[in-house]
């Protein structure tokens, strides 16, 4: 007798248990030439419960997994079609790729994303931050007005824009609780199913 159970797709799982190789070979080349003294934690060799993440109920374990495995190793795969995916992936990595790059670039993510601010917004749509969606149109509406991006009151400018809307999750630390929710809510946007 055959059971079918609900778990990330193959896909997905190669890509994370890739990147999981990849971050061992680095911590064994750290600890060659450290003589033992460097290195950096590394995880298992197989997803076990992360095979069906949304079911991850330390929220601390689920960010991880969501941007250390999840978004590190599907960002990294370029060649993985999110679109073939199960139609929460695509979403979800957007907006856990524009959170970690403006945690690094500000308001220059921006700028640098420019062309995939759209889909952006609607990734922020889709996982249930409509006030954050606004508050990003609004930004991208200043963008777009701006002639240059190396002004010096360009982060005052977007900034601004930002602020001009009332918006419930202005910080990452309001987002995540949010975009843990979806995750957990939503398991059918993120699984297939398996025999």
């Amino acid at each position: 007798m055959n059971t079918v159970t609900n778990r990330i797709p193959f896909e997905i799982e190669q890509a994370i248990l890739a990147t999981r190789q990849q971050f061992r070979g680095m911590n064994a080349k750290a600890q060659e030439l450290s003589g033992g003294t460097m290195g950096f934690v590394t995880k298992p060799h197989d997803l076990g419960p992360a095979l069906r993440f949304w079911e991850i109920e330390d929220d601390s374990e689920l960010e991880d997994f969501l941007f250390e495995d999840l978004l590190a190793s599907v960002d990294g795969m370029r060649m993985l079609d999110l679109s073939q995916m199960p139609p929460g992936y695509e979403p979800l990595i957007t907006v856990l790729e524009f959170e970690r790059h403006c945690q690094f670039e500000g308001w220059t993510a921006v700028s640098n994303r420019a062309d995939e601010m759209e889909s952006i917004v609607k990734g922020y749509r889709f996982t249930g931050l409509e006030d954050e969606a606004v508050a990003l149109s609004k930004v991208l509406v200043a963008y777009n007005q701006l002639a240059d991006d190396d002004i010096e009151e360009f982060h005052d400018i977007l900034g601004k824009a930002y602020g001009s809307v009332k918006n419930a999750t202005p910080e990452i630390e309001d987002r995540i609780p949010v975009i843990l929710g979806f995750v957990r809510e939503h398991e059918e946007l993120f699984y297939e199913a398996r025999a």
